[in-house]
């Protein structure tokens, strides 16, 4: 009991310390790169009105209309309620997705916890901290960080049951990238075996690689 409780502690202290690291290394140098051109896409839709924004994405032709239109709902009006909030410069622009850069290493830990044990999720979870790529656009004005966020806790919600609250985080990230719309379902009616069809025949993570992956689908799976 004692050593259990020890190693609670330790595992709560480690995942503290990643945390601590991925919003250190998201807010240091915050501003170092200047604004690019998604960006300003980006908080220019934020400060048009919904009629102004309506009429640029149907009309824009400098880029295409398919750019534009990639270009969703919620991360617009997001942005839009932060701008009146916290204003428009540079470092308040960007605070809030380094943020949710960070945050997104507790679903990935939890994650990893469920389906490839305490170590692995650490090692999962200290290496989105500090993935250079995940720190660079978590640095900037863009959906994808917020993306990530809620398909990863999507994952995690419909493994552990969730199945109401995971579909309503994937609808949510189609509102953020229409790509979304591509993320594994999470309603446990395209879960299990049907009559007539090979096992985990309909089961989300039937294509998945991973037998820790299979062995979730099992238990989650009714037969």
């Amino acid at each position: 009991m004692i050593v259990e409780q020890r190693g609670n502690v330790l595992e709560a202290l480690a995942v503290l310390v990643l945390a601590t690291a991925a919003v250190g290394v998201r807010l240091w140098g915050l501003t170092h790169q200047p604004v690019w051109y998604d960006e300003a896409i980006l908080v220019s839709y934020a400060q048009m009105t919904t009629t102004e924004w309506l009429e640029y994405t149907t009309s824009a032709q400098t880029v295409g209309p398919l750019y534009h239109l990639l270009k969703a709902p919620l991360p617009v009006l997001l942005l839009r309620g932060w701008i009146a909030l916290a204003g428009s410069s540079p470092e308040a622009l960007r605070l809030p997705f380094a943020l949710i850069g960070a945050t997104t290493v507790l679903p990935i830990y939890l994650l990893g916890r469920r389906l490839l044990g305490r170590r692995a999720a650490l090692l999962v979870g200290g290496l989105l901290a500090l993935s250079p790529f995940h720190i660079y656009y978590s640095q900037q004005v863009s959906e994808y960080g917020l993306l990530l966020l809620m398909i990863t806790t999507s994952m995690l919600l419909w493994l552990r049951g969730a199945f109401a609250g995971a579909m309503a985080l994937n609808l949510a990230a189609v509102l953020c990238h229409p790509l979304a719309a591509g993320s594994p379902p999470s309603s446990r009616r395209t879960c299990g075996r049907r009559r007539g069809s090979g096992p985990t025949a309909s089961c989300p993570t039937a294509s998945w690689r991973g037998s820790s992956l299979r062995a979730a689908c099992r238990r989650r799976c009714p037969r």
